[in-house]
């Protein structure tokens, strides 16, 4: 499981650990799954808030990273949300702000 502050909810769903962002995306029955169990609450009303992450994977993919910022060398890495839950009653305030996974020096070697 992965507890995780969201940073933004739009133009992308970016969730961080308080050192990096990445880019989430959430399958259809995880949606349909929080809809159903969190029905007064928006995914877009998540902006700022903490979220547990149960089922995730992450997946590699090709994009023009002249018009995808959370991507570099023509790569996107998407963590693939198959399962979350909100934690509405938990705050976390980041130590600092997070930067983009793709600043990091050692990623972009991978990459």
């Amino acid at each position: 499981m992965l507890k995780v502050f969201v940073k933004e909810t739009s133009p992308y769903f970016l969730i961080s650990d308080s050192y990096f962002y990445v880019p989430a995306y959430f399958t259809q029955a995880a949606l349909d799954d929080f809809e159903k169990k969190f029905p007064s609450t928006k995914v877009g009303e998540l902006n700022q808030k903490v979220i547990l992450i149960t089922n995730w994977a992450l997946e590699l993919k090709r994009v023009d990273s002249n018009s995808v910022f959370t991507s570099y060398g023509g790569l996107e890495v998407r963590l693939i949300v198959n399962g979350f839950k909100p934690q509405l009653g938990e705050n976390i305030t980041p130590t600092r702000w997070p930067s983009n996974l793709y600043r990091d020096d050692e990623f972009k070697t991978t990459i």
